[in-house]
């Protein structure tokens, strides 16, 4: 929250000349939406991103109050220690950058993550799952097969991110399903086999309930996957919460639910911004009132960019079913309303 690796990534941007076609990715802690550790939270969490906005090629979405839901509810941590946060969110950093440091049995570099995931530069904010996550009490009561893995990560519990409640409800623009570990054959120690990762996915999105089924832009429809396999199963230390386990997988999804984090942030910097409270900290530090009206609107022009691709999705979704009943020309018009306004 203090700035400093806004700074190291404005370093590391200016080191990498374009042509090294080198990308680099940040992690995004985001504030807890219920507590803090900084009254200026607000202020330093727009800075931050208003700044990295033009730096980073990709920026995962993690926040602190989920990563303390899931230590509470996921792995039965009653406390959570600091050790218990970064354990849940190394493990979440690892399963996402396992092709820097494994061989892979299906393609994830981080090139290939930003190619399938980014559809335009200023949609570069994925949200990130992990599954499956259980405490050790747990251990040797579940299978964890591909399709149980590939469904929980479409569920709200299992984001490192406060998304909201409708996260289903809103747009994936594509997602990228990371695999680790061995397969679900019966052959032995053999990797994850792409074959069932992705009949995990068909099943995923023609289940027999559709209550968990990710609902991408309609001009992307069933194309929005991308998968990567490594064969390595994960790891965990000796004091880890985490139950061992034979698989693992991050999910990289690329939602217009993150919307939700922006505005939470936007409105903490109105409410201290109205009363211009803690702004003298910052003028002394070398600030100027153009630098905090400037970032606002960086960081409004973020959420505004994705209200308009909901508008878009809702207006090409009304057109495609205008469509399949066979109706032509614009929708109809409201008259009677018209007439009253």
């Amino acid at each position: 929250g203090g700035g400093v690796g806004v700074d190291a990534l404005e370093e590391l941007g200016d080191a990498f000349c374009v042509e090294s076609y080198k990308k680099i990715f940040e992690v995004v802690i985001y504030p807890s939406a219920e507590h803090g550790t900084t009254t200026v939270e607000p202020y330093n969490c727009v800075f931050s991103g208003a700044l990295s906005r033009h730096l980073a090629d990709l920026s995962y979405m993690l926040d602190n109050q989920a990563a303390y839901n899931m230590c509470r509810h996921k792995m039965k941590v009653s406390n959570p220690t600091f050790e218990d946060l970064n354990a849940v969110l190394a493990q979440v950093v690892s399963a996402s950058t396992l092709s820097l440091r494994y061989d892979v049995e299906l393609n994830s570099t981080l090139d290939e993550i930003c190619t399938n995931i980014i559809p335009e530069p200023q949609f570069r904010y994925p949200i990130v799952s992990l599954a499956p996550v259980r405490s050790k009490k747990s251990a040797g009561h579940e299978n964890f097969s591909p399709y149980e893995i590939t469904k929980e990560l479409f569920e709200s519990k299992n984001l490192l991110c406060d998304a909201g409640p409708h996260f289903l409800q809103n747009r994936f623009e594509a997602a990228c399903v990371v695999f680790r570990g061995e397969g679900d054959t019966g052959y032995g120690a053999v990797p994850v086999q792409a074959c069932e990762v992705y009949d995990a996915i068909r099943r995923l999105k023609n289940p027999t309930s559709r209550a968990h089924i990710p609902k991408f832009c309609p001009w992307i429809k069933n194309l929005g996957f991308k998968v990567g396999i490594v064969g390595v199963p994960p790891v965990t230390t000796p004091n880890s919460p985490f139950v061992k386990t034979k698989r693992q997988a991050a999910l990289l999804s690329n939602s217009t639910a993150v919307r939700n984090l922006f505005i939470r942030q936007y409105r903490k910097f109105l409410k201290l911004f109205y009363h211009k409270a803690f702004v003298h900290q910052y003028i002394a530090q070398g600030f100027t009132m153009d630098d905090f009206l400037e970032a606002l609107e960086q960081y409004r022009d973020i959420i505004e960019t994705y209200r308009i691709r909901l508008n878009q999705c809702k207006e090409t979704e009304e057109e495609m079913q205008r469509q399949a009943l066979g109706l032509t020309g614009p929708p109809p018009t409201d008259t009677a309303a018209t007439a009253t306004q």
